[in-house]
């Protein structure tokens, strides 16, 4: 087929500018003074000062409160801070924005690498995950914080190639620096598991465990019992707002210090969990127990999902964690564009139509920055409620791609395949 050239300047020229415009716009809002001022940087150059004066790198505490600025880490993002104090608090935080936005550019890429995706054709799509990326609440709360988050999404973005392109040595590497970069992204191992690649995920496990052993003998072992104590010491943290299932009951069915609940019988409250917990966990089965993928989209699908599953149950959640959903929304509107009759053209509609209204709820309206007006007093279709129950959702509408191989649904006296586009 002959290439519309002029089309494809315009579409290279359209995207150059997007990508400045967004670029631009998250670079200034992040190093504002008026911002949320890197607080959580903050914590790892000052971890890292202390790693690079032969300091003990976790200190003793005596709260979990959002004053308590603890490094709650793996000795890694100490470690790869160190060359950054170097210069002053200032220069490091802006350089550690530009390292941030550089990693959400790379994710945007090696997402659409994945696919494979020519700009130029797919330029709506493109444009859809480079906004998502940048205009998306939890995003902006994590480049005005600093966390570690974005370094996780070119993680797992890098980790989605490596699962769509059956890379399962590069999975194993990656797994490994990103659960050393957070922990709780060992939950990943389940994907493995669910491709029946016992072997993958026996290496995963025996390189995470020599990768742990390593990074502690280079700052001494005795502080593997501070990062231990330090781990179980924060693994609550009744003082902030968490975006789990977990916190949302304990926000709004549950005496707390943050806002009026709804309701302060406990039986509800367990109730809730427990309706919560079994519907996600009855979601993850039926993901792992439904076998090998029957293609490489299943398996990206997968991937994501378990992301959003992580997500929902941990009981510390904030709300920068949902940045690592956008490989969930990127991947189900990209299957659903992917249709070829009128019954999946419904399906698929549905589909977006639900990606829509996560995406509209999970973000505040104007005048709420730097904290959205929700933190502050709640109510039922806040942010705070917003982003675990219609994460929940995402999860939900991604089951039928992600559990069945071939999905069915009936067109009068016809039965059409509704998988994503294999």
């Amino acid at each position: 087929m002959k290439r519309n050239w002029p089309q494809c300047t315009l579409s290279v020229i359209v995207l150059l500018l997007v990508l400045r415009m967004v670029v631009a716009s998250a670079y200034r809002s992040a190093t504002a003074e008026s911002g949320l001022a890197q607080g959580d940087f903050h914590i790892y150059y000052a971890a890292a000062a202390r790693l690079r004066d032969g300091q003990p790198l976790y200190r003793a505490t005596s709260g979990t409160g959002a004053g308590q600025a603890q490094y709650v880490y793996t000795p890694l993002i100490a470690m790869l801070t160190v060359p950054l104090t170097r210069w002053s608090l200032g220069t490091a935080t802006r350089m550690w924005t530009a390292v941030c936005i550089f990693a959400m550019l790379a994710a945007c890429g090696i997402f659409v690498a994945t696919l494979g995706f020519a700009a130029p054709l797919k330029m709506p799509l493109v444009l859809f995950v480079v906004l998502t990326t940048f205009r998306y609440w939890p995003t902006e709360i994590e480049l005005g914080l600093g966390n570690v988050q974005m370094i996780l999404l070119v993680l797992s973005c890098t980790m989605m190639w490596a699962v769509h392109r059956n890379r399962w040595r590069w999975f194993i590497a990656l797994f490994v620096l990103s659960v050393l970069t957070k922990t709780w992204m060992v939950g990943l191992l389940a994907v493995p598991i669910a491709e029946r690649r016992w072997s993958v995920a026996g290496w995963c496990l025996l390189a995470l465990a020599l990768s742990f052993i390593t990074m502690f003998a280079s700052v001494g072992f005795q502080q593997i019992y501070d990062f231990a104590a330090i781990t179980r010491s924060f693994s609550r943290q009744p003082d902030l707002i968490c975006h789990s299932f977990y916190g949302f009951a304990h926000e709004y069915l549950a005496p707390n210090s943050l806002i009026e609940p709804f309701s302060r019988d406990p039986r509800l409250r367990y109730a809730f969990l427990a309706l919560a917990y079994c519907s996600v966990g009855v979601g993850f089965l039926m993901i792992v127990s439904s076998g090998p993928a029957s293609g490489p989209h299943q398996r990206t699908v997968r991937f994501a999902l378990m992301l959003v599953c992580m997500l929902l149950v941990l009981p510390v959640c904030h709300v920068m964690y949902y940045v690592l959903a956008l490989p969930a929304i990127w991947i189900l509107v990209a299957g659903a564009l992917h249709h070829q009759h009128p019954a999946q053209s419904r399906y698929a509609a549905g589909f977006l139509c639900g990606i829509l209204g996560y995406l509209l709820l999970s973000y505040p309206f104007p005048g709420t920055t730097p904290v959205p007006a929700p933190y502050k007093y709640g109510g039922l279709l806040s942010l705070r409620a917003a982003t675990p129950l219609f994460s929940a959702m995402l999860f939900c509408i991604g089951l039928i791609p992600a559990a069945f191989a071939r999905p069915l649904i009936a067109v009068g006296r016809d039965v059409v395949s509704c998988s994503a586009y294999e």
